[in-house]
């Protein structure tokens, strides 16, 4: 797009703009990754080993002790179009039999 800004949708707003480097605009909190992992079935540990981290950093992460990298929601989208591409798939192998 030349020239213009373009928003996606998803945990938050990436805004892109040709004069401008890439923004992605989110501030999550403890609470929203707590909401987030548990709307999605994933323990502590189960998350921390998908996003390659210490399951004591997703702990510190949750409680407030340490802040949440900003790039952290972008990798929790790509996870969540993961699961939901895989489960999609596997509803199409078994066939819908409704």
């Amino acid at each position: 797009m030349t020239g213009g800004t373009r928003e996606s949708e998803g945990l938050g707003r990436i805004i892109i703009d040709n004069n401008r480097p890439l923004v992605y605009n989110i501030a999550m909190n403890g609470k929203d990754f707590v909401i987030w992992r548990k709307g999605q079935g994933f323990t502590q540990k189960k998350v921390a080993q998908a996003l390659g981290v210490d399951v004591m950093t997703v702990s510190r992460w949750e409680r407030g002790v340490r802040s949440i990298p900003p790039h952290i929601p972008l990798a929790l989208e790509a996870l969540e179009h993961r699961i939901t591409k895989e489960a999609g798939q596997k509803e199409k192998d078994h066939g819908d039999i409704s």
